[in-house]
């Protein structure tokens, strides 16, 4: 089974916010290892190539070009990142089912996506 662990040093003007580093485990059925896609410039929203998993319960996306991800099937406007951001998400539960777990809107250009999903 594979243990994915996340450490996040979280600082204001130099000083460590929660006085220390949070430290995550996550143990998952599957997972991904690293991954990147260079996504073609498209004008709707197409299925990230790792959401063929049936269930997703942790997320690191992060893309070069601005990207709007929905997660469980979701119809709205969803989470804009800027490029470079970072989107994290551990102990989730995205059971929307394999193709619709996680969807990326690339504004019609050419955008590389990296990250890591684990799940089952």
């Amino acid at each position: 089974m594979p243990v994915i662990e996340v450490v996040v040093s979280i600082m204001q003007d130099g000083v460590e916010i929660f006085g220390h580093p949070i430290q995550r485990r996550v143990a998952v059925d599957e997972a991904t290892g690293t991954f990147t896609t260079t996504m073609a410039a498209s004008a709707s929203y197409v299925a990230l190539p790792p959401s063929v998993m049936a269930e997703v319960d942790m997320l690191v996306i992060q893309a070069d070009k601005q990207v709007t991800v929905r997660l469980d099937a979701q119809t709205d406007k969803g989470i804009i990142l800027q490029p470079e951001g970072l989107l994290l998400i551990l102990d989730g539960y995205i059971v929307a089912g394999a193709g619709t777990n996680i969807k990326l809107f690339n504004n019609s250009v050419e955008t590389n996506v990296r990250g890591v999903v684990g799940g089952t």
